[in-house]
């Protein structure tokens, strides 16, 4: 996988420009490689690589995440190890990128504080593709009215379940 400052940029939907924050997105992963304990903070915030908008950075964050729920040890040399067994993964730029990444971060102090501005895109993201969904569904005529109104409640569900915090979310199966 490519490591460039403009490959990190892709994966944008035609004619709709997605809020994200590479800054951000780079120093968390960069504090979780700098100091692993801070993942058990990250994690009840970004529970999910999908929070992540650049490909490669949700590749590392899925690593870490699933090494940290396997109860493996999650540093650099763990973490490298881990992607080298992705086969998109390329081990000579990936390298560079994860030293990059650990030399990025401003602080390892304010990780909570970037794991917030990532997340906040991620549902900036989801609210704009719900949008465009619904939009898109109702501008082609192709379903009726009723049809659509299904479609909108259960995008709206979805959007729910994404914004509601963690303690109501469990709540609703007790």
């Amino acid at each position: 996988m490519d490591y460039s400052p403009d490959t990190l940029r892709t994966q944008v939907e035609p004619g709709m420009n997605l809020p994200f924050s590479l800054e951000a997105e780079q120093s968390v992963l960069g504090a979780i490689l700098l100091e692993p304990s801070c993942l058990s903070t990250v994690v009840d915030l970004l529970p999910g690589p999908q929070y992540f908008y650049a490909v490669n950075n949700r590749m590392i964050y899925g690593a870490m995440l699933d090494m940290f729920t396997l109860g493996l040890p999650v540093d650099f040399v763990t973490v490298l190890e881990r992607l080298k067994e992705e086969k998109d993964f390329d081990e000579a730029t990936g390298k560079v990128y994860l030293t990059q990444l650990a030399q990025l971060v401003p602080s390892i102090s304010h990780v909570e504080s970037y794991a917030k501005i990532v997340r906040d895109k991620y549902e900036l993201r989801t609210l704009m593709q719900a949008a465009r969904g619904i939009l898109s569904d109702a501008s082609a005529g192709e379903q009726e009215t009723s049809l659509l109104l299904d479609s909108y409640t259960a995008r709206q569900a979805d959007i729910d379940r994404i914004f509601c915090d963690k303690d109501t979310f469990l709540s609703m199966f007790n």
